[in-house]
This record gives C-alpha cells, sequence and structure tokens, in this order.
C-alpha cells in the first residue's frame, strides 16, 4: 500500500474557525459540536485513522461512524482503509502507558510495508525519522489549500 495518509480529526477535519462559525449560528447537534467535519476536505483523502477517534477494533471505530450521532463522519467512511492501533508498554509499576502516535504509525508502517505516507495532524507527537512526512495542521484553522499542496508535495501526486 502506497500513498497513505495518517489522520487525526479534530483540529484537522474541524477547526476551531468551523466550530466558531456554528457556535454563532446558534448550530448545536448531538450536544458536542466537534462532530463537525468539513466536507470539503473529506472527500480528498485516503485514510489511516491515527486519531483518538478510533475504537481498539478496527470493525469497532467503523461502526460507531455509522451510529447517527456522528452523521458528519458518514461521509469519511469510503476513505477509511484502516487505523493505527493502540500501543502499550508495561511500566515497572505493573501499570501501562501508551506509546506515542509516531510509535503507532510507525507499527503500521512497517506492517504494511507503506512507502509514502503523510501524517496530518494538530499535535506533533511524531517520531524524528517521521518528520520529513508531517504536516502540522494548525487547529484554529483545520486543513487549508496550503496543507493540500504540502501533501501532494510529499506524495509526489
Amino acid at each position: 500500500m502506497n500513498n497513505v495518509i495518517f489522520l487525526d480529526i479534530d483540529g484537522v477535519l474541524n477547526s476551531e474557525k468551523l466550530i466558531t462559525e456554528l457556535y454563532n449560528k446558534k448550530i448545536k447537534e448531538y450536544g458536542n459540536i466537534y462532530n463537525f467535519i468539513d466536507d470539503d476536505i473529506v472527500y480528498k483523502l485516503n485514510i489511516v485513522l491515527s486519531s483518538s477517534w478510533r475504537y481498539f477494533y478496527f470493525d469497532d471505530t467503523i461502526k460507531n461512524f455509522t451510529k447517527n450521532r456522528y452523521r458528519k463522519l458518514h461521509s469519511l467512511i469510503p476513505y477509511i482503509v484502516g487505523q493505527t492501533p493502540r500501543l502499550y508498554i508495561e511500566k515497572e509499576n505493573g501499570r501501562y502507558e501508551q506509546l506515542c502516535r509516531g510509535d503507532e504509525i510507525q507499527h503500521y508502517i512497517n506492517k504494511y510495508h507503506i512507502e509514502n505516507y503523510v501524517i496530518l495532524d494538530d499535535d506533533s507527537d511524531i517520531l524524528d525519522s517521521q518528520i520529513n512526512h508531517f504536516i502540522h495542521v494548525d487547529y484554529k484553522y483545520g486543513l487549508t489549500n496550503k496543507n493540500f499542496k504540502q501533501i501532494k508535495n510529499i506524495l509526489k501526486l
């Protein structure tokens, strides 16, 4: 599998700007304004979810996206080809600590022999070796046309 986009949702497919506009218009559905996704962004992607919105099992994530309260996520389903695993390490005290998103993405890359990829996130918990594949999306605006140009450049499209 080539040309994979590892995707965070909050701050990437939605933004502070969109949420503010919706809030000012008094549009609130299902009690959570963060359920709004910018449709213009979604239709341009093939996706591996690296978002905290993923469940432990991929089927459960997709099933959750089909629930009516997440209706704005329905449009993502055809573009989602997988999700990164949740990886943990056992600490000396017997507790478990989740590894960073970069480790989870690297595990997916290794498992599926990904040659070219982009990581889209408004956070920066990636590995140093992934920096040339990383686009730091500004959560205030979400994914922008400038980011799409960066994606095309990284993926050589």
